[in-house]
């Protein structure tokens, strides 16, 4: 009996040797110009027909001379990185012999297809890549990728979703603090009201008609877009025309200034979580201060973010420090864990859940009226209101996301995103009870079912006095409901 690994050899090696007898070859519009060659690697069951029409959209926004090889299907399901690896070698050739003469060869990958120049391309004969909805690895920076490098990014990109797209773009402002020349080098450029399907042209694969958010704007928008964005990149790295190469380098400036504008919401809010800042939750310490109320100026936040056990054993205080009531507050960030083969650019970024131990109001008045002598137990009423719920924490997290979120994305969520619905809390009446369960999320087609484990305490109360305990959701999870998983018939969520 043939052993699997020679069979499985024998016929890799039989669909590598047709694979160039599958390229299929365009050649350049212009007559004149510097000559680059465009090698398209497929996404998982797509092939090279899907992107002949991109491909020319590219061509016509150039003025250079621009090369196209497609690979009639370059990812298989059975040997498909074999196969991949094999697309820019067998591509080179079927463009030598079909008369281009430079060695200016760039890698195009959409999706799934990138997987290969994570790795492969920077060891093969590209001189540049160019990477659609598919992002590097999460560890690796753009400044260690050792090739000009650009990732366009769609902004309704329902598989690898604009907070994936978010991590590459934090990469390349890092890269660009490092050298400005890296605007040009390893840009990260969002297109306006595309999705994920508009980066090739025809039948989409199931996967992508099942998870993919509806564009804003139509095929041959986005193609005139990305071929403008893609022309400038390689304008700037292969042209010989002063000229050009400037005008390329400006419009480069430009999208990098647009791109900063689209990401910036999602920017802020991230920056609020600990994974975000790194210094603690930013957030908790702005619930801390809208419990306070008309107090928050007269007291010092802070907040320590912990892991379960450290969380688990902790509890809020307030102090008296140098005249001042300081309240030390604790919080916990839960994420979602992928499952071995789940497909990590689908997943949310954002918290799964945020946990908060906070002290209430009346908490703070007592320590602000023992601090100014002022007797503690004659709180007047007018200072009072009703008791903070950890529903209205959650509806706070949504009005700033909603008032961080682009005017289009505002208007998406209201005409056809399904709602976040906050339901009434649910409370526990012990701090243990509180610990050992999560925040409640349901999804269905009405919406997004919310609603939150609360355990509180009053400051009569001989053991942890005053305190307002919350399973909450953070703003940078409501955004990124918001802008995608609010606009899917059936979400990924979870």
């Amino acid at each position: 009996m043939i052993p699997l690994y020679i069979l499985f050899g024998v016929i890799v090696t039989l669909l590598g040797a047709s694979e160039a007898q599958r390229i299929e070859i365009l050649k350049p519009i212009r007559a004149t110009g510097d000559e680059v060659a465009l090698i398209f690697t497929s996404g998982v069951s797509m092939y090279g027909k899907h992107y002949k029409k991109i491909a020319q959209a590219i061509q016509e926004a150039s003025e250079l001379r621009i090369w196209v090889a497609l690979n009639e299907k370059a990812y298989h399901a059975f040997a498909g990185r074999y196969r991949v690896h094999k697309a820019p070698e067998d591509s080179i050739r079927a463009l030598k012999k079909a008369g281009m003469t430079s060695e200016n060869y760039i890698g195009v990958a959409h999706g799934d297809g990138g997987d290969y120049h994570q790795t492969g391309a920077k060891t093969s004969e590209l001189k540049a890549v160019i990477l659609m909805g598919s992002p590097l690895p999460r560890h690796e920076k753009r400044l260690d990728y050792p090739l000009p490098l650009l990732t366009l990014a769609a902004e309704l990109d329902g598989i690898t979703r604009i907070t994936r797209m978010l991590v590459e773009f934090e990469k390349w402002k890092e890269a660009v603090q490092a050298s400005s020349e890296n605007i040009y080098k390893k840009p990260v450029i969002l297109i306006e009201g595309a999705n994920h399907a508009q980066f090739a042209a025809g039948d989409m694969p199931s996967h992508i008609k099942k998870n993919d958010l509806t564009p804003n704007i139509t095929e041959d928008e986005a193609h005139r877009t990305i071929g403008k964005h893609v022309n400038n990149f390689l304008t700037a790295l292969f042209g010989s025309s002063r000229t050009q190469v400037d005008t390329a380098k400006e419009n480069l400036e430009k999208s990098f200034a647009r791109s900063t504008d689209l990401f910036q919401p999602f920017l802020e809010l991230k920056a609020m979580d600990v994974g975000g800042n790194g210094n603690g939750s930013l957030w908790t310490i702005r619930l801390q201060e809208y419990i306070a109320d008309e107090f928050a100026k007269q007291i010092q936040v802070n907040n320590r973010a912990g892991e379960f056990s450290q969380f688990f054993d902790s509890n809020p205080t307030i102090k008296t420090k140098n005249n001042e009531v300081v309240v030390n507050t604790h919080s916990r960030e839960l994420y979602r864990i992928p499952g071995r083969y789940t497909n990590t650019n689908t997943i949310r970024e954002s918290p799964s859940e945020l946990e908060v131990k906070l002290k209430s109001k009346d908490a703070i008045w007592k320590a602000l009226a023992l601090l100014n002598g002022t007797d503690p137990e004659n709180i007047r009423t007018s200072l009072r209101r009703e008791p903070v719920s950890c529903k209205s924490l959650n509806e706070l997290a949504l009005e700033v996301a909603l008032n961080h979120a682009t005017p289009a994305a505002q208007y998406r969520y209201r005409t056809q995103g399904r709602p976040i619905i906050f339901e009434e809390d649910s409370k526990s009446w012990t701090e243990l009870l509180w610990s050992l369960t999560d925040l409640s999320m349901r999804e269905d087609q009405t919406g997004l079912h919310v609603t939150s484990k609360s355990y509180t305490t009053l400051i009569s109360e001989r053991i942890n006095p005053g305190v307002i305990y919350c399973k909450l959701v953070s703003p940078f999870s409501a955004l990124e409901w918001v802008t995608v998983d609010s606009l899917k018939p059936v979400s990924l969520f979870g």
